[in-house]
Formats: C-alpha cells, sequence, structure tokens
C-alpha cells in the first residue's frame, strides 16, 4: 500500500522512488513536466486517497528544471513553445513572474516557487478519504525540491 503521492517532474534524473528509497508499491506517482497540478493529477491523487487511504501529498520539483527554463523562456523572451507545450508554461508562469528580481538563479527560484504553490492548499487537493479531516483536506502536504548538481541536497 502506497505511504505518500508523489506529484514529481517527468524528468528521469528526479525518480521519487530512488529519492525516498522505496520500493515498488510504496508511492502513488504522477509525472509531469514542470510537476505542474492538472486536473489528471489531481484526480490520480484523489483515487490514492480514496482506494488506499493516501493521506500525504508531496509535490517534488528539482533545480535545472527545464519546464521552469522554458517559462521563463516565455517570459523573458516571449519565445512560443511547440504544440502542447504552452499549458506546462502557464501554470508556471505565477511562480517565475513571483521571483523576478530575487537573487540567485532565476530557474532555481522559479522552481522553488513552483513547488510550493503545489502545496498551497486549494481546491484542486482537497481530498475525501480515510487520512483526510472533517472538512475534506489532505492530512499532510509537503515539499521538496531537488538539487540536481549536488546529490544529497535537498531543500524542503
Amino acid at each position: 500500500m502506497p505511504f505518500a503521492s508523489i506529484i514529481s517532474c517527468a524528468d528521469s534524473r528526479v525518480p521519487p522512488e530512488v529519492v525516498f528509497d522505496a520500493g515498488l508499491g510504496d508511492l502513488f506517482v504522477v509525472r509531469l513536466a514542470g510537476n505542474i497540478i492538472t486536473d489528471e493529477g489531481t484526480g490520480t491523487v484523489e483515487y490514492a486517497a480514496t482506494a488506499f487511504g493516501t493521506s500525504l501529498i508531496m509535490v517534488l520539483g528539482h533545480t535545472s528544471c527545464g519546464a521552469v527554463t522554458a517559462t521563463l523562456g516565455v517570459v523573458n523572451n516571449g519565445s512560443v513553445p511547440a504544440g502542447s507545450i504552452p499549458s506546462i508554461t502557464r501554470a508556471i508562469e505565477p511562480a517565475v513572474r513571483s521571483t523576478q528580481g530575487q537573487p540567485g538563479d532565476p530557474v532555481d527560484n522559479a522552481a522553488r516557487a513552483n513547488v510550493l504553490s503545489g502545496c498551497r492548499p486549494s481546491e484542486r487537493l482537497r481530498l475525501v478519504s480515510r487520512g483526510a479531516d472533517p472538512r475534506g483536506h489532505a492530512a499532510g502536504r509537503r515539499g521538496l525540491l531537488r538539487s540536481q548538481d549536488r546529490p544529497g541536497r535537498d531543500h524542503p
């Protein structure tokens, strides 16, 4: 039975099972570029909560995120990604805009803000499960930014 639902970036350098030293079936994982929160991802997390009682939701991002980098290109240069990629950059754009002008690496700053945005209580992550409180809120939400350049360095 999974002990947590993880909303993670699709980047293959950040497999949640490896990050958390978990075995098959220990995590219920939703992987989308930029660890964005979509209706389908939310439904998947809700399924884990109702079917398995999973009450911990974690949003897992990482440094040097390509989806965040693409969004910075949209915001700073007006670039237009191909295909359906704009649906991803639109979801990340508020995080990018919220960190403009901050000291440090713009990609990593926006990636951190994007993780925190996914952790905020919202209509999208209201659950009805054995682990939820009577108002339907998940028992726990956590965010983690995984460092790509320095293995073992995580930022809560």
